[in-house]
């Protein structure tokens, strides 16, 4: 299961899927090891993720692992923003706020991106 996230809550949210009207399918997410499901739009999802998941044809095994590298980097940075966040909580110099906004902005930066790329929320 992914980080944070029970065996009990996935169950909960595929039940709450499965309400909805959408489709258990056979395949497993390559990153959390549960079934994916088709949405009533067609899109395929995690439900501990609640990521779009994209079939490959045969030969495009390169490409399905650089959108998971990519979801994996979303989740790194997003780490990273709330780390940074605690760092500014507990500063009272703002001088010293700069350093850790500045990476924050970047970070907001790559979420934008990668959010073009179509691989963000």
């Amino acid at each position: 299961m992914g980080r944070g996230t029970t065996g009990d809550d996935a169950i909960k949210q595929m039940a709450q899927l499965l309400r909805s009207g959408a489709t258990m399918l056979s395949q497993t997410c390559p990153v959390h090891g549960v079934p994916l499901f088709k949405l009533k739009t067609g899109d395929i999802i995690c439900p501990v993720c609640r990521k779009r998941v994209v079939f490959v044809r045969e030969g495009e095994e390169a490409k399905a692992m650089g959108i998971i590298a990519l979801s994996e980097l979303e989740k790194t940075v997003y780490e990273k923003i709330r780390f940074l966040t605690g760092l500014i909580s507990s500063e009272e110099d703002p001088d010293r706020m700069y350093e850790p906004l500045r990476l924050i902005i970047a970070c907001l930066e790559v979420l934008e991106k990668l959010k073009r790329l179509g691989t963000g929320a």
